[in-house]
């Protein structure tokens, strides 16, 4: 669970995650950051805010992944040489090489207006993709399955497969769906036939200069551009099967979720449709 410090709604959640759902809470970390509105003293009536809080609950019975290691922050060389300073006789320069073990206090900068992230897409809430990558690195193991009930702006399942995991995504709004798509496409995890086509009121925009619109088809061209000037050997090495790599239909997840265990896969439900994007996983022939 992420949320704002400011806001009381998280601390409902988490009640309701233990109370209701049964979840065992296992600990909180802070996320902390430094930019952002620095320069606004006037008119202020409480402190800026520069966190936001990471919940961590866990399913009783079950086991989790903990992968410490994968999360240690290593000294800088000031850093090594004063602590090895202060600790004469209880430090070594091995253990200190080893790097300080991870703590619930995370220094992350965030995603800004100017983060090359934007350029897919706008979402208000976009996660930075190297907190994302700490967690699923830390809490999932390699070839394992990652499940994200609510995509948003897509970067835990762009994180996921950028670090060899399987990924099921859930998002209900769809443009948000196809944020996460061009985010797929454009880090080179999805080919462009990903992708919807653009309707013709996005193409209009397009050609009138419109920004997201515009991206999108840029994205697909270049995508495109991309795939074509690879070898076949490439591409199904990259992509699976071109002839089975992609399905789109209404079924629902449930019906066929040992497969979807097994593959990559994006799902968009809404009231008006249901539509599941899946691919087959560029690592599922991997030892």
């Amino acid at each position: 669970l992420y949320g704002s410090p400011a806001k009381l709604w998280l601390c409902r959640l988490k009640l309701l995650a233990a109370d209701e759902l049964g979840l065992a809470f296992v600990q909180h970390i802070s996320w902390v950051y430094k930019q952002g509105g620095d320069s606004r003293l006037k008119g202020m009536l409480a402190y800026s805010v520069r966190m936001e809080h990471l919940e961590w609950f866990t399913k009783p019975g079950g086991q989790h992944t903990f992968n410490p290691h994968e999360a240690v922050e290593h000294y800088t060389p000031e850093e090594f040489d004063e602590a090895l300073a202060k600790g004469v006789g209880r430090v070594t320069p091995e253990s200190l090489a080893r790097g300080r073990p991870p703590k619930n206090w995370w220094d992350i900068p965030r995603e800004n207006s100017r983060s090359k992230e934007r350029r897919y897409g706008a979402h208000p809430s976009m996660k930075p993709l190297q907190i994302c990558e700490r967690i699923v690195k830390v809490h999932s193991d390699a070839g394992g399955c990652v499940l994200v009930p609510f995509g948003g702006s897509g970067s835990e399942v762009v994180a996921a497969a950028r670090l060899g995991r399987h990924c099921i995504g859930f998002e209900v709004e769809p443009q948000y769906h196809r944020l996460i798509l061009r985010r797929l496409v454009g880090h080179g995890l999805l080919p462009a036939e990903a992708l919807p086509p653009p309707s013709p009121s996005q193409a209009s925009a397009a050609a009138g200069g419109g920004g997201t619109a515009r991206a999108e088809l840029m994205m697909r061209r270049s995508c495109e551009v991309r795939l074509q000037g690879s070898s076949s050997q490439e591409r199904e090495e990259r992509y699976g099967s071109t002839s089975a790599a992609w399905r789109s239909d209404s079924s629902s997840l449930d019906a066929s979720l040992p497969t979807e265990m097994r593959a990559t896969g994006l799902t968009s439900s809404s009231s008006a449709e249901s539509r599941k994007w899946t691919k087959k996983s560029p690592w599922s022939s991997r030892k």
